[in-house]
């Protein structure tokens, strides 16, 4: 999952020549190798290494973590987690 979602952040950032973009990798203590994979796949992206906030619960926590470092405009990637959105609660306009 994690390869995946990389290969479309390196797509993406082949399109804009890596420009503002960024990456941030929420872990926690000890997980350190996670980071250091997606900076090595990732050697023309800035990647920023966030430590997970254990003040926060789950994946909120990740995004929560990071907040620091968002711009205007951010993906977030949860290859742990997931997410489901049905029709009732799907929304239409993501500006």
């Amino acid at each position: 999952m994690i390869d995946f979602s990389l290969s479309h952040i390196i797509e993406y950032a082949n399109i804009r020549r890596g420009k503002g973009l960024k990456v941030a990798v929420v872990i926690t203590q000890g997980k350190e190798s996670v980071y250091q994979y997606v900076r090595e796949k990732l050697k023309s992206i800035t990647v920023k290494l966030v430590y997970f906030n254990n003040s926060f619960f789950e994946w909120p926590g990740s995004v929560y973590s990071a907040r620091g470092i968002f711009e205007e405009k951010n993906i977030v990637l949860l290859p742990d987690s997931f997410v489901g959105v049905s029709k009732s609660n799907f929304l239409t306009d993501l500006d």
